[in-house]
């Protein structure tokens, strides 16, 4: 399954980075794509040293303050996409074009589905 994870990230960046290439210039969310897709590589990377050999070589407080690092920003971003949902619905922000604010159906399914998983 490791793999699937790397595909989605190549493909991910290759899509953000070949935006100049197709025309199109880059947008507000571009550089949270990017961080987002190297926090999970990183994520994946430090899960498989776990598991394998080769990751013995490096340091167990470092894998388990990486990993909980890791963990507590899975959690930090649904909760404050949430607050910010929730704000925008009592009427104290209004919707902007960054999709932490969308509050149409797909947005709330995509927040509740990343809390879930």
């Amino acid at each position: 399954m490791t793999w699937a994870v790397g595909a989605f990230i190549a493909l991910v960046a290759v899509l953000v980075a070949s935006k100049p290439l197709r025309g199109e210039s880059f947008g507000g969310t571009d550089g949270v794509i990017v961080l987002a897709c190297g926090l999970r590589a990183l994520t994946v990377a430090m899960a498989q040293a776990t598991i394998r050999p080769w990751g013995r070589r490096v340091p167990g407080w470092l894998l388990l303050g990486g990993l909980a690092g890791a963990a507590g920003l899975q959690v930090f971003y649904p909760l404050a996409e949430l607050v910010l949902k929730l704000a925008v619905v009592a009427g104290l922000l209004e919707e902007t074009g960054l999709g932490a604010t969308h509050t149409d159906a797909t947005a709330w399914f995509n927040l509740v589905m990343t809390m879930l998983i």
